[in-house]
């Protein structure tokens, strides 16, 4: 977790997108679409940060976003922003959850 709340810090900042600190998500397009790239980024911007260390890496950041979004929907004050702003989560929670949930449905 402290590499995964690291990656809201300096490294790569640019490039992460985030409804919570200033850059919006596109207000067009689906839930799914939305968390889509939100997983996506998080897939990057974790593959990033192991891009200079020798040896390989496997992770699922599929699997990762569910565990960390579950983690914000349980979690509140400065711990919840943290997370929301680690994954870009939308604003809205609705975006997040069915999102999530069609990404699921999608999966099985």
């Amino acid at each position: 977790v402290a590499v995964l709340l690291d990656l809201g810090n300096s490294h790569g900042a640019n490039v992460w997108r985030s409804s919570i600190h200033g850059v919006s998500h596109p207000q067009f397009g689906q839930p799914v679409d939305v968390m889509t790239d939100v997983i996506n980024d998080l897939g990057v911007k974790l593959l990033d940060c192991y891009i200079e260390r020798p040896g390989n890496v496997a992770f699922s950041p599929t699997g990762l976003a569910f565990v960390l979004t579950a983690l914000y929907e349980g979690s509140a004050g400065r711990t919840s922003r943290q997370i929301a702003h680690v994954l870009g989560l939308p604003r809205d929670r609705r975006i997040t959850e069915i999102g999530l949930r069609d990404i699921h449905r999608r999966l099985r």
